[in-house]
C-alpha cells in the first residue's frame, strides 16, 4: 500500500507529459478522475478511478469513463480510444462494454482483490 501512495504522490507531484487527468466530480466534491494517456495524436488509453467504495454502483464510473470518451473525441480530436480493465473486475467491464467499446484481445497478468487475473482489452472508434 506504501508504494501505491508514493506512487501515487509521485504522479502528482510530476505527471508524465503524455498524461492528461481530469477530476470527476458529483455536486462539487472529488469522487475520483478520468485518464487519457498517451503520445500519439490520434490515440489515447483511457483510464478511470471512482472512489471511495461508499460511492460504487451509483453510476459515477459510468458518467466518468463517458466523459472520457467525449474529451477524447471531441475535445482532442482523436480518432480511437483504448483501454483495459482486469477480467475480475467485473464493474469495469461491464462500463466499457456499455459504452461501446469492443473487446480485442489480452494484456497481462495482474492481482485483482488478492487474486490473479489478465487485463482484457478493448477499443472504440470516432463516429
Amino acid at each position: 500500500m506504501e508504494q501505491h501512495r508514493a506512487f501515487q504522490r509521485q504522479l502528482i507531484a510530476d505527471p508524465p507529459v503524455d498524461l492528461l487527468r481530469l477530476a470527476a466530480t458529483r455536486d462539487g466534491h472529488l469522487v475520483g478522475y478520468v485518464d487519457l494517456h498517451g503520445s500519439a495524436p490520434d490515440r489515447r488509453e483511457l483510464g478511470f478511478l471512482v472512489g471511495p467504495r461508499e460511492v460504487w454502483g451509483q453510476g459515477l464510473g459510468m458518467a466518468a469513463a463517458s466523459a472520457g470518451l467525449r474529451y477524447g473525441f471531441h475535445e482532442l480530436g482523436l480518432k480511437e480510444i483504448w483501454a483495459e480493465a482486469l477480467e475480475a473486475n467485473h464493474a469495469s467491464i461491464r462500463i466499457l462494454q456499455k459504452l461501446g467499446m469492443t473487446g480485442n484481445g489480452w494484456g497481462e497478468v495482474d492481482t485483482h482483490l488478492g487474486r490473479p487475473s489478465r487485463y482484457r482489452q478493448f477499443s472504440i472508434t470516432a463516429k
